[in-house]
């Protein structure tokens, strides 16, 4: 054994975490045309619930909202939001 100290790799979650942060609000338009074409009674109750924080988020800034409205009517031009 040395008594040299361990070569730490950088901390994996921090990257892990950046990424769920971005793919979560990138999410919601493919999830919503997926959902479309779908058409699962079940799965559109699962919606609003995995996608409430974003909305909830959006809500306070008016040009946030359009922009993540936006983004859904890019994925699928007609949601049943």
């Amino acid at each position: 054994m040395s008594d040299e100290p361990k070569k730490r790799r950088p901390k994996g979650w921090i990257g892990w975490a950046f990424l769920v942060l971005l793919m979560y609000p990138l999410s919601v338009g493919p999830v919503t045309a997926l959902l479309e074409r779908v058409n699962s009674p079940t799965l559109w109750h699962a919606y609003p619930v995995a996608y409430s924080p974003l909305w909830w988020a959006s809500g306070s800034s008016e040009s946030l909202t359009t922009l993540l409205i936006d983004y859904v009517f890019w994925w699928d031009p007609n949601p049943s939001l």
